[in-house]
Parts: C-alpha cells; sequence; structure tokens
C-alpha cells in the first residue's frame, strides 16, 4: 500500500469528523486533491466518495467543498461507476428542491448532475427510467430551466444554464427523448424551449451588432457573449440534434405551427439577398426573411455551425423532410452560408474547411431531382441493394449464430438479415450510438468559481454551525495529514522532473556525440565539386 494512498485514508477519518470546522478544512482538502486524474484513481480505492455523499446536506460551505470534490471524481470511470450504484443523483436533486440551496450550490450540483449523467447509465437514471415517477426528476429540472433566463452579464449568476447540457444527456436515451417530444394538449416541451432559442439568439445579436472596432462582414467573436449564454445554446441545439435522430420527430419538430425552425437555421443566416430575386423567397417561412436584415451576420461559434449543418443532414436524408426543406427555400440559404464557409476556409480557418465538407455532403439532396441516378438517396440505395444481397449470399453459406445480425430498411420496413432475433437489438444499439455522440462533456470543476464572485465564509454563513474552534490536536493531525499528502506529492512530481532532466542530457549527450563525429568528418578534405555545367550536360 502507497504511503499516499495511507495518507488518503486516514484522510477519511476527518470527513466524519463531529467538528464542523475540521471537515469543512478535509472537504477542501478533497476538493483540490481530486483535481488530479492520478489522485482521483487513489480515491477510488479508498471510501471517501461514500463519505462525501454524508455530507452533501451539510452546512452550506462544507457541502459547497463536497460537491466540488464529486465534480472532479465523477470525471474518473471507476469513481462515475460507484456514484452510480448509490443514491448520490438522488441526494443532489433533493437539495436542488430545498429552498435554502442558494445559487452557488446550484450552479454546483447541476455541473455535478451534467458529469453523472454523461453515459447512458447515468442518463437512465436522472430520468428514473422504468420507474412509477420516471422522468420526475428532468420535468423539474426543465421547469426551473425554461422559468429562468441567461445571464448576459459575466457578474451575474444564472444557477440553471447547465441544465441545457443535462437535456443534451437524457436525450441520448430513448425514454428521454420520448418525453421532450410529448405533447399535452396545445403546449409541449419543445414550444416551451423556443423562447429560450430566442432569448440567447437576442443576447449573441446584440453581442455581435457591427460596430467600428468589427466590419460588418466579419462573424461575432464568440468572447462578447455571456457564458451563461454560451451553455445554454449549445446545450439546447445539442438535445435537438439528438431529437432529430429519430426521422419519427421529425414531423412534429418542423411544424411551422411550431416555429421551431427559424430558431434552428438563424446562425446561418445572413444578409445576402437572394440571387434570382423573388422567385427565390417562394415558400420561405416569414420569420427567416425577417432575419435577413442589414448588418445580421452568422454565427461565430463554428461548433454550433456545425449542429445547424449536422440536423439538416440528418432532415435531408429522409424524403418527406427534405422535401418539406425544399419547399421552404432551404437551398438558396444554404449556398449563401456555404459561400462564407469557403471564404473562411480560404482565410485559413480549419474549422470552417471541416464545415465546407460538410455542407458539401448535405448541398446534393436539394439540388438534384430525385429521379437522379447521383443524387445521394439512388446511391444509397444502389449500396443498400448490394449489401442485401451481400447478406444473403452470407446467410447461405454462414451460421447465423457466428454472426451479428444487421437491420435494414426496406419500403419503410425494417428488415432483420442473419437473425431477426438480434437485428431490432443492433438497430437499438445503432441508434443509441448516434446519439451518444452528442453527449455534453464532462464539467471541470476548475471552472466553478471565478474571481468576480462575492463568496461568504464560514463565519459570515448563517447555516453554519457554531461550535467550539479544532483543537490543537485536531490541528495538529490534520496538518501532518496535509503536509504529508504534499510530501509526498512534491516527492512524485521531482521524480518525474529529475527522470525528465536525465532524458533530456541523454539526447543533449548524444546530439553532442552526433556534432562531434560531424566535426571529425569535415576536416577531411572533400573532394573538389564537377564543373555545373558539365554536370547538366551529363544529366541530359
Amino acid at each position: 500500500m502507497s504511503d499516499l494512498l495511507h495518507e488518503f485514508r486516514e484522510l477519511c477519518t476527518f470527513i466524519d469528523h463531529a467538528n464542523p470546522q475540521v471537515r469543512l478544512q478535509a472537504a477542501k482538502m478533497v476538493s483540490s486533491l481530486s483535481a488530479s486524474a492520478e489522485n482521483r484513481k487513489l480515491i477510488a480505492q479508498t471510501k471517501l466518495v461514500q463519505q462525501l455523499a454524508k455530507h452533501m446536506t451539510d452546512a452550506k460551505e462544507i457541502s459547497r467543498e463536497v460537491y466540488k470534490g464529486l465534480i472532479n471524481c465523477a470525471e474518473d470511470e471507476e469513481l462515475h461507476s460507484q456514484m452510480l450504484q448509490r443514491s448520490f443523483m438522488s441526494i443532489a436533486m433533493e437539495c436542488m428542491r430545498d429552498s435554502k440551496t442558494d445559487n452557488e450550490l446550484r450552479e454546483l450540483i447541476l455541473m455535478f448532475l451534467v458529469n453523472m449523467s454523461r453515459d447512458e447509465k447515468g442518463a437512465s437514471l436522472l430520468m428514473q427510467e422504468g420507474e412509477e415517477i420516471e422522468g420526475l426528476h428532468v420535468r423539474r429540472l426543465f421547469n426551473w430551466f425554461v422559468g429562468s433566463q441567461a445571464a448576459t452579464s459575466a457578474n451575474t449568476m444564472d444557477p440553471y444554464a447547465y441544465i441545457a447540457h443535462l437535456l443534451t444527456n437524457v436525450t441520448q436515451i430513448t425514454c428521454g427523448r420520448r418525453l421532450l417530444m410529448n405533447r399535452t394538449g396545445s403546449t409541449s416541451y419543445i414550444a416551451a424551449l423556443i423562447p429560450q432559442l430566442q432569448a440567447a439568439a437576442a443576447a449573441v445579436e446584440a453581442a455581435s451588432s457591427p460596430s467600428a472596432a468589427l466590419p460588418p462582414s466579419a462573424n461575432a467573436a464568440p468572447n462578447t457573449i455571456s457564458t451563461s449564454v454560451n451553455l445554454r445554446r449549445l446545450g439546447l441545439f445539442q438535445c435537438l440534434k439528438n431529437l432529430f435522430m429519430e426521422p419519427e420527430n421529425h414531423a412534429m419538430l418542423l411544424d411551422p405551427k411550431l416555429g421551431l425552425w427559424p430558431e434552428l437555421v438563424r446562425p446561418i443566416v445572413g444578409d445576402e439577398d437572394f440571387l434570382h430575386g423573388e422567385s427565390e423567397y417562394e415558400g420561405l417561412d416569414p420569420r427567416i426573411r425577417a432575419m435577413q436584415r442589414a448588418g445580421k451576420r452568422r454565427e461565430a461559434d463554428p461548433q454550433l455551425r456545425c449542429l445547424v449543418y449536422e440536423i439538416i443532414l440528418l432532415c435531408a436524408k429522409q424524403k418527406p423532410s427534405r422535401v418539406q426543406l425544399r419547399s421552404s427555400a432551404i437551398y438558396p440559404l444554404l449556398r449563401h452560408a456555404h459561400d462564407e464557409e469557403k471564404e473562411l476556409s480560404k482565410r485559413g480557418d480549419g474549422a470552417a474547411r471541416e464545415l465546407d465538407e460538410l455542407v458539401e455532403q448535405i448541398v446534393p439532396f436539394f439540388i438534384l431531382d430525385e429521379d437522379d441516378a447521383n443524387h445521394p438517396d439512388k446511391k444509397d440505395e444502389e449500396k443498400k441493394k448490394q449489401r442485401i444481397e451481400q447478406l444473403k449470399k452470407l446467410n447461405e453459406t454462414e451460421p447465423v449464430k457466428k454472426r451479428e445480425a444487421e437491420t435494414i430498411v426496406e419500403d419503410g420496413q425494417a428488415v432483420h438479415y442473419l437473425g431477426d432475433e438480434l437485428g431490432g437489438e443492433v438497430r437499438k444499439k445503432q441508434q443509441e450510438a448516434a446519439s451518444k455522440a452528442n453527449s455534453a462533456q464532462p464539467v471541470s470543476a476548475s471552472s466553478v468559481a471565478p474571481e468576480s464572485r462575492d463568496h461568504k465564509h464560514a463565519d459570515e454563513d448563517e447555516d453554519f454551525p457554531s461550535m467550539e474552534p479544532i483543537t490543537a490536536e485536531e490541528t495538529e493531525r490534520l496538518g501532518e495529514v496535509t503536509h504529508n499528502i504534499q510530501s509526498l506529492e512534491l516527492a512524485k512530481k521531482s521524480k518525474a522532473a529529475e527522470a525528465d532532466d536525465n532524458n533530456q542530457q541523454q539526447t543533449v549527450t548524444y546530439a553532442q556525440a552526433a556534432a562531434d563525429e560531424e566535426e571529425e568528418d569535415d576536416d577531411d578534405e572533400p573532394p573538389p565539386l564537377a564543373d555545373e555545367s558539365n554536370y547538366m550536360d551529363a544529366m541530359d
């Protein structure tokens, strides 16, 4: 057992200490130490995480440090798995419901939930999948999200911004997508998200309005937009892309009465006039036409533009959706957006170069006739026929049990080749894997506390228990543990640095030896060079 692991286990005794001042200092140590991936591996070998769970509802100052530690720990696969096996998320949701929970703590809790729900198992637990109250946690989170607005200033807190990424995570799985696609009477979850998209768009456009410092043709600089706005809109676009993964959702999502489509394409809409006059506007949603005012800039964030193009591509691959978009003048919008991606690519923008290639995949769906042999659908059909023939031959020559079943849609029906029993499962896994690609990335606790925020100290917190100060003996032992951990970490870093120095020294030695050898070679008189003109004649 390593000395460092021993000290971590010693730290466990302070997490449960009766004195809240001791618990606070111990929780601070855990939140600091857990920032290291190596330390998280050691924490996974202790009961620290289980003990932290007991203090998720401790006094505010303690619980803040506890959540910071848990946010870090949730990034480790082993610790993440351990926490999923216990009721960490349910405890976190109870903390969210507590009216005494302040905004700073709410934000930390939501960051923790984002990290916990980043995979299918975590998303399923947050959705309470299969339970009688399935979706209750997510419905509460959704209501908090739509009932709040993004903070447009860096000095204003938006504790609910991370819920957008929770919506991304839960739509990785079928029941999460089903919940958000649910419609009750004239209301729907998607309709409730549209004002959020509109508010975020307004904030972005306000930040990117033309100025002397920014030429009208330029895109807005992403750093002029608040973190809150960026978190909300990125999470929402990722969530919506997950919903578009299922073709059966397209009819509702593209319904003009819903009004979602104009907000989806807004990031790629500019102020250019169409090339062929008013005839090109036929079918265009008036709300999109109204966006094309003078000075309208496209979205500067390539990640967001990419999500828009990917959503359009998902629609383009389904004939009913493609026909609807073509009749809504999607191509002229794409053409102008594509021209700008090409221009940015010429200036050396690597992200725009990738987006240029992505749009190249979309365009043929809309400019070629449906019966054209070069239409992507026709090519896909031909590939599908070839694959079916290949599978049939394999099915005749190889036992089914040795091969994984494959599902191919023919005439609108899912046909399972090489085993009906497994086919549905394979298709389900393929869909889940595609949605999983949009899962929000784990959030780092290092971004929790910007310097501009005014933090309370333990002695300022009304809820912090008033108890006797830490005894001399407790102070000494806690200090000893802290010192030991720091000393062992420093020793480890020094050893690594020493190894690097040795490697560098070896490199220098080898380089010097090579230089000396080259110098010795230079001492020999080189042979005279042949006349250049004679050499060229010889080459001829």
